[in-house]
């Protein structure tokens, strides 16, 4: 990566116009380990056994999760990339329906860059490793609408449409996440 030096800031990076750059890639990656995180707090309550002994991070001082508790977060997080692929590849599918005759050729990994940056709100997720909350899920699920609203947000400023198609477009992606 080539930094260009700006009079404003220390240093900037070289815009891509094409693909994803690497610290698109690895803020994905962030966002998929999290989603992943966040569906073990939907699912906790039934899971029985060493799985549940997560649950308090005040006891994690000195632990060490067994491998079958790995393996579930391991399925988890490739559960969580495979609906963001469902959710990325259905939202573009709705842009390119609504956007084609507007703009002919247009560079749809902007789309893809709008909704992972987007979606950093699942970082938040994080303070469950932290703090201890009565009520996960409804945590995750404020988690879940704030990034709903984050990536309708996004949408409606990548596209300069209205809030109500910037929002059927996202809804359409997140139910390809269900």
């Amino acid at each position: 990566m080539m930094f260009i030096p700006d009079t404003q800031h220390e240093c900037r990076m070289e815009y891509c116009d094409s693909g994803l750059q690497i610290r698109d890639i690895m803020l994905a990656i962030f966002v998929m380990i999290m989603d992943g995180y966040g569906e073990t707090l939907k699912i906790r309550p039934f899971l029985i056994g060493r799985w549940q002994s997560l649950s308090p991070a005040r006891e994690w001082k000195g632990y060490t999760p067994e491998w079958d508790v790995l393996r579930l977060l391991a399925r988890m997080v490739a559960f969580s990339a495979l609906r963001m692929v469902a959710q990325v590849a259905c939202t573009m599918w709705a842009v390119w329906r609504t956007l084609r005759r507007r703009y002919p050729i247009a560079n749809y990994n902007y789309v893809v860059k709008a909704l992972i940056l987007s979606s950093f709100g699942r970082g938040f997720l994080s303070l469950m490793l932290v703090w201890h909350y009565d009520s996960p899920s409804l945590f995750g699920r404020v988690i879940d609408l704030f990034v709903f609203s984050s990536n309708i947000v996004a949408l409606r400023v990548w596209m300069d449409c209205s809030g109500l198609q910037a929002t059927m477009l996202v809804s359409l992606g997140w139910a390809a996440r269900l």
